[in-house]
């Protein structure tokens, strides 16, 4: 359910177009930091497709095809809701069926420019396989952003204020890469919390 106006033009009722988003009723984005199925993903770029039919025991359907160049991402989270402070650590936490090797690169863009490659933030980019062997079964991996920062982690502060799309690009040979559950971003205020 996106927020849209409706208009009376005349004797006839106008309801324009909107953008897809994964933020619903929340005008001012989701709160970044909790657990998300990957079903709320509204950009989609590549073959991957939530599975509705594997009937998984947990009731969690998969996101799978996942092949390189694949992009998947969440449009949009509210960061000015929790903020990243400059002593926290930016975690992201991947439930995650790998199949081969793959690179993943996280990115954030301002509302309106996805589509747009120039005006994309990358905010790390790191291999998964280095976090998990390739298997037949999801596993839990947790990767710490501010290690894998594409700037040495300086900027990740500046790149997650207001409003933004949060977007995940993979790589890796061809086939299907991996197959995803849920994600969730974490805010470690100390470095040492687990």
């Amino acid at each position: 359910m996106e927020p849209l106006d409706v208009t009376i033009v005349d004797d006839r009722v106008e309801i324009p177009m909107v953008e897809m988003t994964s933020q619903g009723c929340n005008k001012q984005g989701l709160n970044p930091f909790q657990r998300y199925n990957i079903g709320v993903c509204c950009h989609v770029e590549g073959p991957a497709f939530i599975d509705g039919q594997q009937r998984c025991p947990d009731g969690l359907n998969p996101m799978v095809m996942i092949e390189s160049g694949t992009e998947i991402g969440v449009k949009y989270f509210d960061f000015n809701s929790a903020q990243v402070g400059d002593d926290n650590e930016l975690v992201l936490h991947l439930n995650i069926h790998l199949m081969q090797a793959t690179s993943l690169k996280v990115l954030v863009c301002d509302p309106g420019e996805t589509e747009r490659i120039d005006s994309r933030d990358t905010i790390a980019e790191f291999d998964i396989h280095t976090y998990t062997e390739p298997g037949d079964t999801f596993t839990q991996v947790t990767v710490s952003l501010n290690r894998h920062a594409a700037n040495g982690g300086s900027d990740i502060r500046n790149m997650l204020q207001g409003r933004r799309a949060l977007l995940m690009s993979f790589h890796g040979e061809q086939g299907e890469l991996c197959r995803i559950k849920e994600f969730e971003l974490r805010n470690r205020r100390n470095r040492d919390e687990k």
